[in-house]
């Protein structure tokens, strides 16, 4: 009797414990001595438990675990002439578990919920599993112009290990002197080694690193809006050097934040991540409008995948920094929701613009998000903004044919050049409308304002209107231009008030204060983009074209 019940215990704990295993999920044990990591066992299931034995701390048991099926993975190179830290564990994990909340705490803020990056973290010892490897080189291997080393090396790493790839993002941490910078869904950045605290010689590292930590979840640089002050200062703009500092506030982006919800290590979900798509922009309108001060763009797009929202990136070009990565912090964003499941709409206010005094060009960028996906593609548009006035002149119109049209103008050069003023309805980008200038005029008729009648020969419906400079940029082109409208050409009404133009050869467009149905239109150009010489004014082509849909 007493051996059977013996048998019968045993039996029953036997038992047990195989369940409480299988309910944890896989368990392994791994030597962490002089050489690298190795895990053989898979993981298939969202909770994930891993069990560690650490020989250098006398057999102490870790216990990472993630409730996310995709989690970032950690890498940890020591070079060959480095001795790391004692506590450097402790304190990457700190500064890691910090970032995994504070991405959190911004996801909320952002109307997305709590919602984080996954880490496999053993949450009773408060530590972060990391994948240790000793380096095959010295520090100097490790720096900007050869970061490929490390890259190198946690490729073999996963290769050989493929059960420690948890993702396909990935944050490699090296000594004082290694790269600070993401490339693709990888990043780098390094370990300070001084402490816990956050003050000016840590936030930088630290805030640096989520800054670097942010571009392997595929975000671009950019910065908070003039009408935001409550954001501080934007994380993927300049907010590694504020992170951190008491009374002084570091933000994620709306953009920021709606493309992380549909990053791999954001999700809880065991889906496939980044599969190819293919999105078109098949309608695009952009314009100023001058009623609500802000510029207004939207369009539609034809995809095969779920679009659930849309990000746009204004980045002004400052100083000549020109355009493309890493000249791109200054840009402003925003994000919109997909309207049903094609469409979009964003307005821009002008008080959000914090260069708009004299002139200065800006690259628009307007990225779908795709689920699952993040930044589907890009389409690139650009516009100005002159002395506080955007000059918007891209997106999609439908021209009014101009067929039978005439026109008749204040001033004409019809004598020393071929320049009249039916050259800007003739369909031609290479012939032009100039005003008098030889012989000099002598008479304030022949001088600004010029006056420009246009007759329809019908009555049409105009949302606005486009002009054309020459094929070269030169001197005295039309730069403010009010337009009057009229059905019988007696009574004329303002249609736009002021339009803007620049120096900038080919299109340009200006939409009417409010769409009209008229057969004459009355250009008044008020003032030109003069840069010496003569006073007369030339453009190359005049349209109108329909009302967006």
């Amino acid at each position: 009797m007493i051996m059977k019940s013996k048998y019968l215990l045993l039996t029953y704990m036997t038992l047990f414990w195989l369940l409480v295993v299988c309910q944890l999920g896989y368990t392994q044990n791994v030597n962490l001595g002089p050489k690298n990591l190795i895990n053989k066992s898979g993981f298939d299931k969202p909770k994930v438990v891993v069990s560690e034995t650490d020989s250098a701390d006398d057999g102490t048991l870790y216990r990472y675990t993630s409730d996310q099926y995709y989690n970032l993975n950690v890498v940890y190179i020591i070079p060959t002439d480095y001795t790391s830290t004692p506590d450097f564990r402790e304190r990457m994990s700190s500064i890691l578990l910090r970032g995994r909340q504070y991405y959190g705490q911004q996801m909320a803020a952002h109307g997305y919920g709590f919602k984080t990056f996954g880490l496999l973290r053993d949450t009773m010892k408060n530590l972060v599993d990391m994948i240790i490897l000793k380096g095959k080189y010295p520090t100097s291997g490790y720096r900007y112009e050869n970061y490929s080393h490390a890259k190198q090396e946690v490729d073999s790493f996963f290769a050989e290990n493929p059960s420690r790839n948890h993702s396909v993002h990935t944050l490699i941490i090296t000594p004082m002197g290694g790269p600070f910078y993401g490339i693709g869904k990888w990043c780098f950045a390094i370990d300070h080694g001084a402490g816990f605290s956050i003050n000016d010689s840590s936030s930088k590292y630290i805030g640096g690193m989520f800054h670097e930590m942010g571009h392997a979840f595929t975000l671009p640089h950019n910065s908070v809006k003039a009408n935001e002050p409550a954001l501080g200062t934007a994380l993927l703009g300049y907010g590694n050097y504020t992170w951190g500092h008491p009374g002084r506030t570091t933000s994620l982006t709306d953009a920021d934040c709606a493309i992380l919800n549909e990053i791999q290590v954001f999700n809880k979900d065991t889906g496939t991540y980044y599969q190819p798509v293919k999105v078109s922009l098949v309608r695009l309108h952009a314009r100023f409008d001058s009623i609500k001060k802000a510029i207004t763009i939207s369009g539609k797009f034809k995809s095969n995948a779920t679009l659930n929202h849309v990000v746009y990136y204004a980045d002004p070009n400052i100083d000549n920094e020109g355009e493309g990565v890493n000249r791109d912090y200054n840009a402003l964003s925003w994000a919109t929701p997909v309207i049903g499941k094609d469409s979009f709409y964003l307005e821009m206010p002008l008080a959000a613009f914090i260069y708009k005094h004299g002139w200065v060009s800006y690259q628009m960028k307007i990225m779908p998000i795709a689920a699952k996906v993040g930044i589907a593609t890009e389409f690139d548009e650009h516009f100005n903004i002159n002395d506080g006035v955007p000059i918007v002149a891209f997106g999609t119109k439908k021209a009014l044919d101009k067929k039978g049209w005439t026109a008749r103008a204040s001033s004409e050069q019809i004598n020393y050049e071929p320049a009249a003023v039916s050259n800007i309805i003739d369909g031609h980008k290479d012939t032009y409308w100039s005003s008098r200038w030889n012989p000099a005029p002598d008479s304030a008729a022949l001088k600004l304002p010029f006056v420009i009648n246009i007759d329809l020969k019908r009555s049409r419906r105009i949302g606005g209107f486009s002009i054309q400079n020459r094929p070269i940029a030169i001197n005295n082109t039309p730069r403010e231009i009010k337009v009057l409208t009229s059905n019988d050409g007696k009574s004329w009404k303002i249609a736009a008030s002021r339009a803007i133009f620049d120096r900038t050869p080919g299109l340009q467009y200006a939409y009417f204060d409010r769409a009209v149905i008229a057969r004459y239109v009355r250009l008044i150009i008020k003032s030109i983009n003069y840069s010496g010489g003569d006073y007369s004014c030339s453009f190359a082509e005049f349209g109108l074209f329909a009302p967006d849909r």
